[in-house]
């Protein structure tokens, strides 16, 4: 996938490259703000009561593997998560 993020100063849209058994294709899917969808998304929970597209939970555990990855680095050891 090439030029994933969609940034507006890219040469070209975002494409996904698709391999099928007759060839293959270019979807181009247009530019995508990540951070704007992550904002919406953050706006409508707070806003309109909606759920979020991940639970708070997630975050922390996704801090226990950055903190894990940083410990693992700097004692060239491996880190336990639980």
């Amino acid at each position: 996938m090439p030029l994933a993020f969609g940034w507006k100063h890219d040469k070209e849209d975002p494409q996904l490259i698709v391999h099928t058994a007759a060839g293959q294709r270019a979807e181009r899917l247009g530019v995508i703000s990540s951070f704007g969808l992550e904002a919406d998304a953050f706006a409508a929970a707070v806003l309109d009561g909606e759920d979020l597209l991940y639970p708070s939970e997630d975050a922390v555990l996704n801090m226990k593997v950055i903190d894990a990855c940083l410990q693992s680095a700097r004692t060239s050891s491996r880190i336990e998560i639980i």
